[in-house]
């Protein structure tokens, strides 16, 4: 009996050899809903990549900046979260949190986690700093509701970002940075639309980075799928463009003056009907 279980055991232990492990550092309340959490968040990025993790990760919560900036180095104020895949740490600046904005804890977390397990699924393939943040937004959860909304204005104008200038990093002003997310976004899309996430990834892996698995494994020539990319963009009404996600909050803007006007308007045709009355 002694020589099955001990036959047995390694075969029960391994999946949890080979699982990610997490622990988490923070205020109690979130540490405890993180704890609970995580696992079913790692699978999920783990599903949509193709390949488990075997990391232990560490994930931080920083009450305050200064906090942020202690464990994750100084960094734009508009950053709410951090991946350091050296060391498999995630550190999550709370007070940036805005489920208002499009971004919760879940979603900001599985964005970091992307950052965290691609390098193990494209077994150290090199890959610019845009597809990397777009796949992320993807895979993970999009940071910031409107960044889209920028895109569209960007393309609309002349004013989208050259690839190869967010290849290596992106910029620090935070405009600037939403729309090169937003451009990673679509485009990571765009090429998913075309290949096929799984098979994106194992080109890359294969061939050691993107633009080589572009050309080598995909048959495509990523100058002609930027140029189909951007007539792609060209399809929204200029106006709807300008207005971007402001759209709602100009209708009721709108909404709001049509009927102080109507108001308006009875009023005075109220007061004219009672200066016609003879007295």
């Amino acid at each position: 009996m002694s020589f099955v279980i001990r036959a047995i055991l390694p075969l029960l232990l391994l999946p949890l050899l080979c699982a990610a492990t997490v622990r988490v550092e923070g205020p109690e309340k979130q540490r405890a809903w993180l704890e609970e959490h995580m696992p079913g968040l790692i699978s999920r990025v783990e599903d949509r990549l193709g390949r488990e993790s075997r990391r232990a990760i560490l994930v931080q919560l920083a009450g305050n900046d200064r906090e942020f900036e202690e464990l994750a180095g100084r960094r734009p104020g508009w950053v709410a979260a951090i991946a350091m895949p050296s060391s498999s740490t995630l550190v999550v600046r709370l007070g940036s949190i805005h489920p208002e904005r499009g971004s919760g804890l879940s979603s900001t977390l599985r964005h970091e986690l992307v950052h965290l397990i691609l390098p193990e699924r494209l077994n150290g393939a090199e890959v610019p700093q845009w597809f990397e943040e777009g796949l992320a937004q993807v895979v993970g959860g999009r940071l910031i509701r409107t960044d889209l909304d920028r895109l569209y204005a960007a393309a609309a104008t002349g004013r989208l970002i050259p690839f190869n200038e967010i290849a290596k990093g992106f910029p620090r002003e935070e405009n600037r940075a939403i729309l090169a997310y937003a451009q990673g976004e679509s485009m990571v899309a765009f090429l998913i639309e075309q290949y096929g996430l799984t098979r994106l990834l194992n080109a890359i892996e294969k061939q050691g980075s993107l633009m080589q698995a572009i050309e080598f494994e995909l048959s495509g020539d990523f100058g002609q799928i930027t140029a189909r990319w951007k007539k792609s963009l060209a399809g929204r009404p200029l106006w709807l463009v300008i207005l971007g996600g402001a759209f709602l909050p100009f209708l009721l803007f709108v909404a709001a003056v049509l009927a102080i006007a109507a108001i308006v308007r009875s009023r005075r045709r109220g007061r004219k009907i009672y200066e016609s009355l003879p007295d």
